[in-house]
């Protein structure tokens, strides 16, 4: 009953930090959309950039930047060019719902 309790209320669980981005989605059924970045500073959305990891870095890195605050705003190590920074998030979101669902 409690497991069911939480995945209906999920919904409700549609922002939260991650490698010091804040992060806000939606959900549609069961799967997260919508998924966007902002600048923990100044709530901008924030861009990101890969392109300088293609060729001098051994692991792939995308760097999220902030154009009101020209900075970057955070780096997330990525060792597969595969898996995108959105998948990662996605990913980070469902452990943090899976694991409340363990507590109980």
């Amino acid at each position: 009953m409690t497991i069911k309790l939480i995945r209906k209320n999920r919904c409700k669980y549609t922002e939260d930090t991650f490698y010091d981005v804040k992060w806000k989605w939606s959900w549609h059924k069961d799967k997260i959309v919508n998924l966007q970045c902002f600048c923990p500073t100044c709530n901008e959305e924030l861009y990101y950039d890969d392109t300088t990891s293609n060729f001098v870095l051994t692991v792939s890195k995308v760097d999220f930047i902030c154009e009101k605050c020209h900075k970057v705003v955070a780096s997330i190590a990525n060792e597969n060019k595969n898996v995108h920074s959105a998948m990662m998030i996605n990913k980070e979101i469902q452990r943090i719902i899976n694991r409340k669902i363990k507590e109980i």
